[in-house]
């Protein structure tokens, strides 16, 4: 596992800093209404979710100060796993929020270093307006379903195939602690859900191979959510805390009390899913992905694989624009030549990145994490750049 016990300070919250960083969060999302492109209409609803960094605890207060958000996305659809297979590394498959908050937050990690500054290693919490998709939306083991609020949060991931071996009887949408996948679009989805993708980034780090081979660590502290339901605090506990493995690095879990966002999803069942996801950072980007194709909002889909096309926070963009530049100067490599370097290799590079999440995925649940193709991560820039 990372190793994350001789980190500089803890991350320390209490009900009211956490309900702080929430407000923060839901009037900067109001701030960006005026980019009409991605915002979401009136008569439609999506989930909102933001990487947000805190100052220390200071010595005479259990106030935090430096609250900053520094990336921002809504979305709940993924690409399907045969839509647009041939453009695996110029999409995003997953567009939902949470993911995509975190994806952009590595181009800001990585605009960062090509700045000369530090990126931090703690401090990091991710603020989310509802309960995470997957094991954290389902109710608590004995819990009558029948009722429970109708604002409740309910997941559309699906227990992974094989791995549902219930003596209680229970349908395995509603058999606790399963590691599961979110649906896709028309096509299914091998996109683990954001419960457990959450899990792995507390225990390994936000911050994913490619950044790790430039020395950069990223603690997650806190996850909150911000809306408060009878059912969330139990099973928001099970997946982010109790389900991983022993001798993890512990993240703390709130529920906050600030009102919900305009748009949000559980407030406004009756309201169309947005289908337009909208991404910002504080370093720049500013940005509409069509979730049915994972590429830039107004691209039609003859030129989805087009550079023009292409989110700043693709696969594809994230290696060729920030880490090839950077990770090529560290090996000593010629760029093109670096280029040419099978993407499942470079990203072999970070060796005890990998190692961790190699530990991580032995351990039950999450030894059912689903084995994605050769195709997601077996290419190179100049194969995909000579396909069209």
């Amino acid at each position: 596992m990372q190793d994350f016990s001789k980190t500089e300070r803890e991350l320390s919250l209490n009900p009211s800093v956490a309900d702080e960083v929430t407000a923060r969060v839901v009037a900067h999302y109001g701030s960006l209404s005026k980019f009409t492109k991605g915002y979401p209409k009136d008569l439609e609803s999506t989930v909102l979710a933001a990487f947000v960094h805190v100052g220390p605890t200071t010595a005479d207060s259990q106030s935090i100060n430096n609250i900053q958000v520094i990336t921002m996305a809504t979305g709940t659809r993924c690409v399907g796993l045969w839509s647009d297979s041939s453009n695996i590394p110029k999409s995003v498959r997953d567009c939902h929020a949470e993911v995509l908050a975190r994806r952009a937050l590595l181009v800001h990690a990585w605009r960062e270093l090509e700045s000369g500054r530090t990126v931090p290693e703690d401090g990091w919490v991710l603020v989310i307006s509802q309960p995470p998709c997957g094991d954290a939306c389902v109710p608590a083991r004995g819990k009558d379903l029948t009722t429970c609020s109708e604002d409740a949060p309910t997941t559309g991931a699906h227990a992974v195939r094989g791995t549902v071996i219930d003596p209680h009887g229970e349908p395995s949408d509603f058999v606790p602690a399963l590691v599961r996948t979110k649906p896709g679009r028309g096509h299914p989805s091998l996109s683990m859900s954001c419960s457990d993708k959450i899990a792995k980034w507390a225990v390994c780090g936000i911050q994913g191979a490619l950044l790790t081979v430039c020395g950069v660590r990223m603690r997650l502290g806190a996850v909150i959510v911000t809306q408060q339901h009878a059912q969330s605090a139990e099973p928001l506990r099970r997946a982010l805390i109790e389900r991983l493995p022993k001798g993890s690095p512990q993240i703390s879990v709130w529920t906050s009390s600030v009102a919900c966002f305009p748009h949000c999803m559980l407030c406004h069942k009756e309201r169309l899913h947005c289908g337009i996801s909208l991404v910002w950072s504080v370093s720049g980007i500013l940005e509409a992905i069509n979730s049915k194709h994972g590429t830039l909002q107004g691209a039609t889909r003859a030129k989805s694989g087009q550079d023009a096309a292409l989110s700043v926070i693709s696969p594809y963009k994230i290696l060729t624009v920030h880490a090839s530049p950077k990770i090529a100067h560290f090996l000593s490599l010629p760029l093109q030549e670096f280029l040419k370097m099978d993407y499942h290799n470079v990203k072999g590079l970070a060796v005890s990145y990998c190692a961790s999440v190699e530990a991580f995925k032995a351990q039950a649940p999450f030894d059912q994490w689903v084995v994605r193709p050769p195709s997601f991560t077996h290419w190179n820039v100049k194969h995909i750049t000579t396909q069209k």
